[in-house]
C-alpha cells in the first residue's frame, strides 16, 4: 500500500498526497466502506496507467 486516508461519509472527492507516481507503472486504488476492513477484497478496486507527461501535452493539444 502506497497510501491511505479515512473519509468522513459526506466526503466525495479525495486529493492523492501519496509518493510521486512513475508514468507507465500500472497502479491500482481500493475503496472501503466504512463497515469493511482491509482483509476484505469485496469492495471497489480500480485499475489505472500513470500517462507519460510528453502523450498528456499532444493529448491537449487536439
Amino acid at each position: 500500500m502506497l497510501w491511505a486516508v479515512k473519509l468522513e461519509d459526506d466526503e466525495q472527492t479525495i486529493v492523492y498526497t501519496g509518493e510521486l507516481l512513475e508514468p507507465g507503472n500500472i497502479y491500482y486504488w481500493r475503496v472501503f466502506d466504512s463497515t469493511s476492513n482491509e482483509s476484505s477484497f469485496s469492495t471497489v478496486r480500480e485499475t489505472f496507467r500513470v500517462m507519460d507527461v510528453q502523450k498528456v501535452r499532444l493529448l491537449l493539444k487536439s
